[in-house]
């Protein structure tokens, strides 16, 4: 099960991702493949099992997934948006208590 968090993260990926494209389109680099979110999951399932919990070898695996996650096609193969916007829910910010700062 995805949860919701999980959900809006990949939508602020897949929009970067967007962006990102448009940029590497306009220096004439050819745009990346996108891939489907459950061909993502399989292909992080497979790295991960073969480091076989070693936490040398994940890490290399966690970066690769946040540069894959760039051309993680979460639009379902729909057309994607002519343009995004995203606003946060909240506009307060979080202030730890029992702190002095000094």
């Amino acid at each position: 099960m995805v949860s919701g968090r999980f959900i809006v993260l990949a939508a602020l990926v897949a929009a970067a991702g967007a962006t990102i494209a448009a940029a590497a389109q306009a220096q004439g680099k050819s745009p990346q493949k996108k891939i489907s979110p459950e061909a993502f999951q399989a292909q992080m399932k497979a790295k991960q099992e073969a480091c076989k919990g070693d936490q040398k070898c994940l890490m290399p695996v966690a970066m690769d997934a946040s540069k894959m996650m760039q051309n993680v096609d979460m639009s379902g193969g729909r057309p994607a948006a002519a343009s995004r916007t995203w606003a946060p829910t909240s506009t307060t910010a979080t202030v730890p208590t029992g702190s002095t700062g000094s």
